[in-house]
């Protein structure tokens, strides 16, 4: 078939839940390959030790240059099947090291066309290490770092990479990188992954999600059109610093805002979560540009726009520009913002903009006549601009949207003649003593409710900064403030709120995990500088002062340091300050409430110094900028929004053809400085600002704030989202905004960002979960929810991230087919505690319990025999939000609370699903039987679990017997036949299977009829007393005749009830 079949793209043979493929196979695989010419993805599996056949395969493999992709999953061979796993382990991590690494490294040094390299070993022991093998490995990495094509490998050998594989990458990475940005400087590093893939992805996706296109900042295609762009035109260089400003609601964040920008204090409460937008300073409704004396300024909308744009309209005007505006006195005397205003405001003004074009030949409108034929340098038309109003009135400054004016274009041959648009622009741009050409900072905040905060996940940006704002008036053990000031009212979300200390660590959690995630995945990306300091900085500030002084009884300060010290203990963070007894600098906030009070405050300085070091710098391609700039403009009439066609448009004015505009569009999303979801169903949208989505969350959680009574006499479907999360078509459409019309499109955005699920209903109307918006329970003593041990999944002493138990909920609710889920409610539902079920069969559904607590998520299930699903099922979930949303986290842990005698609740530590450690003696717990059948049943059958108990039994056996064989036997002989009567035939089969009785015990016991099964079991007993006196060994014998009679025994009384006829009342007596 490889032989014949020349347009064949992808082969995997499949062989996941077979034994491995014998060598000789591989030999006609070779033969196939070597005449294939069209083969571009194979996976396939190893079988170690390698032998001729297996070299042979690797030849052939490393001579096709037209395969690009390929994955090998290494496994012990055939003669290893009964060998346990331990053994398998023990023989299989050298042949890995010593033969499986070695060949890839040949393999790569010969096949110079490779991309995407995927190998799989799970048969090792992770903490063997030679200093041989290291020396194996360290060559692996040299050759995939000095590869001509290879992008990307993975090298996956279960859920935590070896020590040994790890490490060696670590110390000589820089030199590595080095190494590779010499000798090839124009291709991307490549990714080395080490960690796991998912068993539940489907056999046919060869490299699944985890391509590099999901791994990296961009993908390969826009990394193309970047280093093209960048390539053939020149670019801009940007400094730009982003800070997150987190803390409880009304504890005084935008004082603190107010006082480090100088800008005028506003009471009213934060709204939702300021959204970031493009481009490159143009940061939303917080833009701040440095002036002359190193003060951060607000920079407006109209005056940003009016700043670029004018060196636009530059060269328009330019060929052209009237001596009287020249010369005019007035325009001497202005500053250089109103020139620039004024020239943007000639520049670009249409007629007729329509953010939202509805048809094609409405798309015209959208493209201002004076930028139309704007192109590279390969044009040869110009637009010149005549300005019928006088440059004096630009005092009276109207809007850009709002201008009229004529605009005629001229040819001018000998002065556009290979005129080079871009590079005239580059040149006028303003550059800073340290060469940037834009110096910006992003404020990011979100408001200090809980439901604001569990947004944080799916709309944050890469921050380098963290200003933490603790109240001092209040214990960090109180309740978090939920109290939102709107401009007539102050309305409390909650009736119930987090700890202030549970609250912050979780938001310290999310904004660290982001960070780092951010930081791996720009790693290596020559556009892109991040700052020096890799840690997350983090500054904390305390607010009232004034009222902590007056109050008795409140947490002293020095207690409050040491907490929060506590709480940023980590290596990847770092506090602003070294001394200890500055971890909190106290700000007044008052002073910003009398404009002009802004005095050098030293919390103050030492917040604008961080801001200032940490910043990224970032190249951008000069069309692209223009690109943005245009975007910006254009997106102010309806809150931010534009459709991709009309996108498409602007980028035909600068010559930009649809691949490179999506390029751009996709380059300014991983930045998060514009959101263009391209794989989701609003692909056709691109959110400039994300002002109309956040508004209209805004507007939900100002509706269901009310107290539940008020809400059950209003409109039932508000009330429906205010007790149960669920958000309607029609709810929606009330409160959409600009986005009236695309209510369906916003809903899977919500989806596929993970804070909205679709929940099936009887009604007409179409309704979503959304998790985010509910209140939190109080789920401090979990023993009012069962009675049963849960299963934790424990994030090993890092607090659970703010707003990742609600994306696990809402991916076990989008789950299609037989793997969906569905939401119980009875009366509320909870951000922090939900009821879900699972249909089994078709006569059976499995109800489970998922709590968040601080540092783990606690799973509840009373069926048994379904746990091992549910586990698989719920794992599988939080895997893939963790993988979606925090990358560089590590995986939570499966454990359970200990089930020693210590009152005070804590995790265990876990061995192979089965063994249980005391985390704080270190001493093995010892678990009795229906123990056991409780904790090792979320990864057991039961047929496994039965298995798993006898083994345990044999130890015991082998370790307790005491004293003479015949006499143990002789006392126990009449319990021995009860037992061996309730399965006769089936234990005298298995004792002749071991070898335990003759042959004609067992035929004299199946075929003889007229006698009593006790009769025989008697008899049976008997010829086992005569084997054990003539025995050789004894103890030995009656230790066999035990461990098969119990097992049996055991089997029968544990075998499993048909899912049609057992009843509750049955499970209960059985698990009893």
């Amino acid at each position: 078939m490889l032989t014949q079949n020349q347009t064949l793209k992808y082969f995997e043979i499949n062989n996941w839940f077979s034994e491995i493929l014998r060598s000789s196979f591989l030999s006609f695989l070779s033969t196939g390959l070597r005449h294939n010419t069209s083969l571009q993805q194979l996976s396939v599996s190893i079988p170690l030790p390698l032998n001729e056949e297996i070299r042979a395969f690797f030849n052939v493999i490393s001579q096709k240059n037209h395969l690009t992709e390929l994955k090998v999953n290494f496994k012990p061979d055939q003669s290893y099947s009964n060998c346990s796993e331990e053994e398998k382990k023990q023989i299989m991590t050298p042949l890995f090291y010593e033969q499986a690494l070695p060949a890839v490294t040949n393999m790569l040094q010969s096949h110079t066309t490779i991309r995407l390299l995927r190998i799989e070993c799970r048969d090792i022991n992770k903490e063997s290490s030679q200093p041989s093998w290291m020396e194996l490995v360290q060559h692996l990495y040299e050759t995939i770092f000095i590869h001509p094509s290879l992008e990307y490998i993975q090298i996956n050998t279960g859920y935590t990479p070896p020590p040994l594989l790890k490490d060696t990458l670590k110390d000589p990475k820089k030199t590595l990188i080095d190494r590779h940005r010499k000798e090839q400087p124009h291709k991307p590093l490549p990714i080395v992954n080490l960690s796991t893939i998912t068993s539940e992805l489907g056999h046919n996706q060869l490299f699944s999600e985890e391509t590099p296109e999901n791994l990296q900042l961009f993908s390969i295609e826009t990394q193309e059109d970047l280093k093209h762009t960048l390539k053939e035109s020149e670019f801009m260089k940007y400094k730009v610093s982003v800070a997150i400003i987190q803390g409880e609601a009304q504890v005084g964040k935008t004082c603190i805002k107010s006082l480090i920008l100088k800008l005028s204090y506003d009471e009213v409460s934060t709204n939702l979560i300021e959204a970031p937008c493009m481009a490159f300073g143009s940061f939303s409704i917080n833009r701040y540009g440095k002036t002359v004396d190193n003060r951060w300024k607000l920079v407006s909308d109209d005056e940003m726009d009016g700043i670029v744009i004018a060196e636009l309209k530059e060269i328009a005007s330019g060929l052209k520009i009237p001596n009287e505006i020249i010369s005019s006195p007035i325009a001497a005397n202005r500053t250089i913002e109103q020139n620039d205003r004024d020239m943007g405001a000639m520049f670009y003004a249409s007629h007729d903009i329509n953010p939202i074009p509805t048809s094609p030949s409405s798309e015209a409108a959208l493209t201002s006549n004076a930028v139309q034929y704007l192109n590279t340098e390969d044009s040869s038309i110009m637009p010149v601009v005549n300005v019928n109003s006088p440059v004096e009135d630009i005092d009276n400054f109207i809007p850009v949207h709002e201008q009229k004016m004529d605009v005629e274009e001229v040819f001018k041959d000998d002065l556009v003649q290979n005129y080079d648009v871009l590079k005239y622009l580059k040149e006028k741009h303003r550059t800073s003593e340290a060469g940037f050409n834009r110096d910006w900072l992003y404020f990011f905040d979100s408001g200090g409710q809980i439901q604001f905060q569990k947004l944080l996940l799916a709309f944050m940006p890469c921050s380098s900064v963290l200003v933490l704002v603790v109240n001092l008036a209040k214990d960090l053990n109180d309740k978090s403030s939920t109290s939102m000031k709107l401009p007539d009212i102050t309305i409390n979300f909650n009736e119930y709120s987090l700890k202030v200390d549970d609250m912050l660590r979780q938001v310290i959690s999310v904004v660290n995990s982001n960070t780092k995630q951010f930081r791996s995945i720009i790693e290596g990306q020559q556009h892109i500088k991040a700052p020096k300091n890799e840690k997350l900085q983090v500054i904390t500030i305390g607010t009232h002062s004034d009222i902590y002084k007056q109050k008795t009884g409140i947490e002293d300060i020095q207690i409050k340091r040491g907490k929060l010290k506590s709480m940023l203990q980590s290596e990847s963070i770092q506090i602003v300050y070294t001394d200890d007894d500055d971890l909190i600098h106290e700000v007044d906030g008052r002073k910003a409430k009398h404009d002009g009070e802004f005095d050098d405050d030293p919390a103050i300085e030492t917040i604008s110094k961080a801001l200032n070091e940490q910043a990224y710098e970032i190249e951008v391609p000069l069309k692209w900028h223009y690109f943005g700039v245009i975007l910006r403009n254009e997106a102010k009439e309806n809150e931010g929004i534009l459709k991709l066609s009309s996108c498409i448009g602007f980028g035909k004015l600068l010559d930009m053809p649809e691949k490179e505009v999506k390029s751009a569009l996709n380059f300014f999303h991983a930045l998060k400085l514009l959101f263009y979801y391209h794989d989701s169903p609003a692909k056709d949208i691109v959110f400039v600002k994300l002002d109309a989505v956040i508004n209209i969350i805004k507007k939900l959680m100002i509706k269901v704030c009310k107290p539940l009574d008020e809400l059950k006499d209003g409109p039932d479907k508000v009330a429906q989202l205010a007790a149960k999360g669920y958000l309607s078509t029609e709810v929606l459409e009330k409160n959409a905004g600009v986005l009236k019309g695309y209510e369906s499109i916003l809903l899977s955005l919500f989806e596929y960002l993970k804070i909205a699920a679709l929940i099936p209903t009887d009604e007409k109307d179409v309704v979503f979960l959304m998790p985010a918006l509910l209140p939190v329970k109080d789920v401090s003593d979990l023993s009012d929810f069962s009675e049963i041990p849960p299963l934790l999944y424990y994030f090993n002493d890092e607090p659970v991230p703010m707003g990742l138990f609600c994306a696990v909920i809402v991916q076990l609710l989008s789950y299609p087919g037989d793997e969906k889920w569905d939401i119980i409610t009875k009366e509320r539902n909870f951000s922090n505690f939900f009821t879900i079920q699972k249909k089994i069969n078709k006569y059976r559904m499995c109800k489970v319990l998922l709590v968040e607590q601080l540092y783990w998520i606690t799973i509840y299930c009373e069926e048994l025999r379904y746990r091992q699903s549910i586990n698989n099922c719920i794992k599988r979930a939080i895997n893939e939000v963790m993988k979606d949303k925090i990358i560089d986290y590590e995986k939570p842990v499966a454990t359970f609370y200990c089930p020693c005698k210590d009152k005070e609740q804590h995790v265990a530590t876990l061995e192979d699903n089965v063994l249980i450690k005391c985390s704080r003696t270190g001493e093995w717990q010892d678990l009795s039987d229906p123990q056991c059948d409780e904790y090792w049943s979320w990864f057991m059958t039961q047929e496994e679990i039965n298995r798993a108990k006898h083994e345990r039994q044999e130890n015991n056996l082998s370790n307790t017997l005491e004293g003479n064989p015949k006499d143990i036997l002789r006392t126990h002989s009449v319990k021995l036949t009860d037992a061996i009567t309730t399965n006769l035939y089936r234990v005298t089969d298995a004792l002749y299977a071991e070898g335990l009785i003759p042959l004609d015990t067992k035929e004299n016991i199946q075929t003889v009829t007229g006698i009593s099964d006790y009769r025989k079991s008697s008899q049976l007993v008997s010829v086992i007393q005569r084997q054990l006196e003539s025995s050789l060994n004894p103890k030995q014998y009656l230790i066999d005749i035990c461990h098969v009679s119990l097992y049996l025994i055991m089997f029968t009384t544990h075998a499993p009830v048909d899912d049609e006829s057992e009843t509750e009342g049955n499970q209960a007596k059985r698990r009893k």
